[in-house]
């Protein structure tokens, strides 16, 4: 539900900034794991982007969540877990 949700945000962000700006800010964001069904986890790529999207892009996230789910919906961010380690892009090959 929140990928579907996420999703929603994409194309918003993107009709609503300039491309470098999505590009620089939004794009990069993951979902992440969340154990609420009224939260959204994102994971930031850096402490930077994180910092921004917070200050700059949460509200607006919560106002199309408000709309979409017709209650509120809370954003949690934070970054990779490094204990995860990096994870593939794509489809693995096989060795």
């Amino acid at each position: 539900m929140m990928q579907q949700f996420w999703a929603v945000c994409l194309s918003r962000f993107e009709q609503e900034l300039p491309a470098q700006q999505f590009q620089t800010w939004i794009k990069g964001l993951r979902i992440g794991q969340s154990n609420d069904a009224s939260s959204l986890a994102l994971v930031a790529p850096n402490r930077f982007v994180l910092q921004w999207v917070r200050e700059r892009y949460v509200s607006r996230i919560e106002a199309i969540g408000l709309e979409y789910f017709s209650q509120p919906v809370s954003v949690r961010l934070s970054l990779p877990d490094p204990a995860a380690g990096p994870r593939p892009e794509g489809p693995r090959c096989p060795a």
